[in-house]
């Protein structure tokens, strides 16, 4: 299952919201806790927030100038 079904069947189904941050709001929300509390596609045993709180210390650090877009 990729992440674009999930985000479309899970989070935007039926969701209703006011303005542009009330939905970044929930989308926060959701992230933080539904979604990261879901088992982890590539290994069932463990959840998202697992695997995140694992490889994190793997990641690049952001730089420290952000990119214009």
């Amino acid at each position: 299952m990729n992440a674009r079904f999930v985000i479309r069947n899970a989070f935007f189904a039926a969701r209703r919201f006011t303005d542009l941050a009330d939905l970044n709001a929930q989308a926060e929300h959701w992230c933080r806790g539904q979604a990261a509390d879901r088992r982890c596609p590539e290994d069932r045993t463990m959840t998202v927030r697992q695997a995140l709180t694992q490889e994190q210390p793997l990641l690049l650090p952001l730089p420290e100038n952000p990119y214009p877009v």
